[in-house]
């Protein structure tokens, strides 16, 4: 039961700094990245090299900043 509020907080809490930042979701590249750090960090996933293991928070974490760091600001659609 703690593990689910745990989970639950941190989630609003990342919500909640999206909001007062005024993070716009009508553009895709962040709407992207915000739908696999969510689906990344809450369904478990995680990744395993050798003894090295990056669990799902860290994977997750990882991952928003490879694809904040690739993705175009705009896609094609938007520029249109």
């Amino acid at each position: 039961g703690i593990s689910f509020i745990l989970l639950g907080v941190i989630a609003a809490s990342g919500l909640k700094i999206l909001i007062e930042n005024k993070i716009d979701f009508d553009k895709k590249k962040n709407l992207l990245i915000a739908s696999v750090i969510l689906v990344i960090g809450i369904g478990g996933l995680y990744v395993e090299a050798g003894t090295f293991t990056l669990s799902a928070m860290a994977l997750a974490t990882v991952l928003g900043i490879a694809l904040n760091l690739i993705l175009p600001e705009t896609s094609r659609s938007e520029k249109a």
